[in-house]
C-alpha cells in the first residue's frame, strides 16, 4: 500500500494545498536546483529549515514523508554505501545524504498537496513552446501523469506477482540463476496486466469523450501568502548561490 501512498493526493485542508500549482511546482525546482548547490552545512540547515515549515504548514501527517524515504531506502543505503567506500568522510557522506532526502521529501510535499488534474495543466502550460515544433504540449504532459500515476501501481502489482511465485514454489535460498529465471516469469504477467490497466483507462477516456485537441479554461488563483512562500525560497536559492 506504501507504493501507492507515495503518488497519491492527500486530501486536507491546508495552506501549501491552496497555493497555485504553477507556483509550488516552480518552488520545488528552485529548491532542488538549491539543494545540489548548496555546499556548507549552514545553506542545508537554513533549506531544512524551510521544507519543515512547509511539511507542517502542509497538514500532511509525518508518517507519510518517512514512508517516502522509507520508500527509497534501497537507494539511499547504495549511496551510503559508495560514499564510504570513496570518500570514507562522514561530512562528505552527511553533506550528500541531506540533500538527497531533502529532494525526496519536497518532492513529496508537491505531489500530496497538488491535484492530478492541477499538475497535468501545470505541467502543459509549461510545456507550451512545444507547439513550435507541432507537438501537443497536452499529450507530453499527460504522459507524464501516467508515468507518475502508473509506475508505483505496475510496482505493487509486481510485488504481489513475487508473493503468488514464492508461495507456489517456496525455497530457502535461491541462486542467481533462479533469480535471473524469476525476473523473466515476471515480465510476462506484469506486461498483461499494464495493457489491462491501459484497456481500462482508454475505455474511460472514451467514454468521457476525452479530447487531446479539445480547448479547456483553467484558472489558477494566486494569493499574497503565495508570493510570500516564492520570496523566502528564492531569496535562498539567491544567498546559497551568492554564499555557498
Amino acid at each position: 500500500m506504501t507504493m501507492f501512498k507515495l503518488s497519491r493526493y492527500y486530501r486536507t485542508e491546508s495552506l501549501i494545498h491552496e497555493v497555485n500549482p504553477f507556483l509550488k511546482l516552480f518552488i520545488t525546482i528552485v529548491f532542488i536546483i538549491s539543494a545540489f548547490i548548496a555546499k556548507s552545512l549552514l545553506a542545508n540547515l537554513f533549506l531544512f529549515a524551510f521544507l519543515l515549515i512547509i511539511m507542517i504548514a502542509s497538514n500532511v501527517p509525518i508518517i507519510e514523508y518517512l514512508k517516502s524515504i522509507w520508500f527509497t531506502r534501497f537507494f539511499i543505503i547504495l549511496l551510503i554505501i559508495m560514499d564510504l567506500i570513496f570518500f570514507r568522510s562522514f561530512t562528505h557522506l552527511i553533506g550528500t545524504l541531506l540533500p538527497m532526502i531533502m529532494i525526496i521529501l519536497m518532492t513529496s510535499v508537491l505531489i500530496f498537496t497538488t491535484k492530478v488534474h492541477d499538475l497535468m495543466m501545470t505541467f502543459e502550460i509549461l510545456l507550451t513552446p512545444l507547439k513550435i515544433f507541432g507537438i501537443n504540449p497536452r499529450k507530453v504532459a499527460f504522459s507524464i501523469m501516467l508515468a507518475i500515476r502508473f509506475v508505483p501501481i505496475l510496482l505493487g502489482e509486481s510485488k504481489n506477482i513475487i508473493k503468488a511465485m514464492k508461495n507456489r514454489n517456496p525455497k530457502e535460498k535461491e541462486t542467481i540463476k533462479d533469480k535471473i529465471h524469476n525476473t523473466a516469469n515476471i515480465m510476462t504477467p506484469l506486461m498483461g496486466k499494464s495493457v489491462d490497466h491501459a484497456d481500462r483507462l482508454a475505455d474511460v477516456m472514451t467514454v468521457r469523450n476525452y479530447s487531446f485537441d479539445k480547448k479547456k479554461k483553467y484558472i489558477m488563483y494566486t494569493r499574497r501568502v503565495d508570493y510570500v512562500i516564492v520570496s523566502v525560497q528564492i531569496l535562498l536559492f539567491i544567498a546559497i548561490l551568492i554564499k555557498g
